[in-house]
């Protein structure tokens, strides 16, 4: 949602003011155009113009006839032809009056225009380091996986860590066949985000290929030790209890899985149960 500036709002409370200072000028004009000139004021019709008979706009009353007879005595000097100093002076401040309003509400206008012109709804300032992040990223969407490497390397070249940006050179590293690099960057996302759960199974994949089932057990345990209902941790681990031929291990885990609401599990348990 756009703001009006300091500029902009101390605009728009000058331009109130002076339609407020506008309309006692019109009241005091009308006031003495009816006490000294009366022909004037008939002729005017000042009578129902606001505020002096504010009821009339209410009630479909057309207004506009004495409106422009005000605008045109005003714009036009035909003041002087009255040879009355007193309206003559009100009628010179309120043509100056309606001249700096005209002037401070174009101003006011342009300023919300140019404004408008570099607003877009949704836009947010970028620095030079998302917009790096954001390339990286596009890249890894375009499946160009050694560019992308190449972009996180760069990015995470900063000793500010990032997971986010570990995690996906990761990914890349992998669709290059780079496994060895993959799970580097998943132990690390490990270490920073220690319940970050694709981190973990990405890293099973790669030890599972390894037949590292110790470390991937292990790196489960601790998983489930701060996430511990989590029914795909133990899906996940009773797989890597049944590699490593450790069906009871398997099979309490599996039950486990199932109970906290993995469905792929329950048959999994009841077939281990008959073995």
């Amino acid at each position: 949602m756009r703001v009006l500036t300091p500029l902009q709002g101390t605009l728009f409370a000058v331009l109130l003011l002076m339609v407020l200072v506008w309309f006692r000028c019109v009241s005091k004009l009308s006031r003495q155009l009816r006490e000294r000139h009366p022909e004037k004021y008939q002729q005017m019709g000042l009578a129902y113009i606001w505020p002096q008979n504010l009821g009339q706009w209410f009630s479909g009353y057309d207004n506009s006839k004495p409106v422009f007879a005000l605008l045109r005595f005003l714009l036009f000097g035909l003041d002087d032809a009255l040879r009355d100093a007193e309206i003559s002076r009100l009628s010179s401040f309120m043509r100056w009056l309606f001249c700096g309003y005209l002037a401070l509400f174009l101003l006011l206008v342009s300023s919300i225009f140019v404004q408008g012109a570099r607003w877009k709804p949704g836009a947010v300032e970028v620095s030079p380091a998302q917009q790096a992040r954001e390339q990286a990223f596009s890249l890894h969407r375009e499946k160009r996986w050694a560019d992308a490497v190449a972009a996180y390397d760069d990015l995470l070249a900063e000793p500010e860590p990032d997971a986010e940006l570990h995690y996906w050179r990761g990914m890349a590293h992998w669709q290059l066949g780079h496994p060895d690099e993959a799970l580097q960057d998943f132990r690390r996302v490990i270490e920073l985000e220690p319940t970050n759960f694709e981190a973990h199974r990405s890293a099973d994949r790669i030890l599972s290929n390894q037949r590292q089932w110790d470390e991937i057990l292990e790196m489960w345990n601790r998983y489930i030790l701060r996430v511990p209902s989590s029914a795909d941790a133990y899906f996940e681990r009773g797989g890597a209890n049944f590699h490593k031929g450790d069906l009871v291990g398997a099979r309490a885990d599996a039950a486990r899985a199932c109970e906290l609401g993995k469905a792929e599990a329950c048959p999994w348990a009841e077939r281990l149960k008959r073995r």
